[in-house]
């Protein structure tokens, strides 16, 4: 008999039938960013590799975006670019093989009933999750309401105040 962990203790382990739940990373974020058409990009682990790929117009707030992804711990990301003619959805189908967990479209204030779209692609797969952000404007916190009501959806308020890209100024972003 082995000896115990505690007096008076034995532990035996049963055979269990069921699965145990495995755990999903939580830490792969899947950004949809108005560029112009282009491929998937990524995995990216790092911003130094996602300014080696980045597009020639990612605009202001995708390089943004994914610097403080990087600074605040993220590990690695995608990029699906789409062109501003293009549906959201064709952005978020190039996610479908990828272990993707988080979502964030930085320029959904552009895109016509992006929350919506958004929630709906989460709920759909129910193995990701999305971050909306208001509009810039500011509002009383009192009168402030989500676009859109979802287990799979974050909204995130108020907008932050960052150093810009090249350091000489701020910028304030979603």
């Amino acid at each position: 008999m082995p000896n115990p962990l505690a007096p008076g203790v034995d532990i035996e382990e049963v055979p269990f039938a069921s699965h145990l739940i495995e755990a999903v990373p939580t830490s792969i974020t899947g950004f949809v960013a108005i560029t112009g058409r282009g491929p998937l990009l990524g995995p990216l682990p790092s911003f130094a590799d996602f300014l080696r790929v980045a597009p020639s117009n990612p605009g202001i707030n995708l390089p943004l975006a994914v610097r403080g992804f990087f600074d605040n711990g993220g590990q690695q990301c995608f990029i699906s670019q789409i062109a501003a003619s293009d549906s959201l959805e064709s952005g978020l189908a190039r996610f479908d093989p990828q272990a993707v967990s988080i979502l964030c479209c930085p320029d959904d204030a552009t895109i016509p009933n992006a929350a919506a779209v958004m929630a709906a692609h989460c709920e759909k797969r129910k193995d990701r999750i999305c971050i909306l952000q208001t509009p810039q404007a500011v509002v009383p916190v009192a009168t402030l309401q989500p676009p859109v009501h979802s287990s799979y959806a974050i909204f995130y308020y108020p907008w932050i105040t960052v150093l810009s890209l090249d350091g000489t100024s701020s910028v304030t972003i979603p």
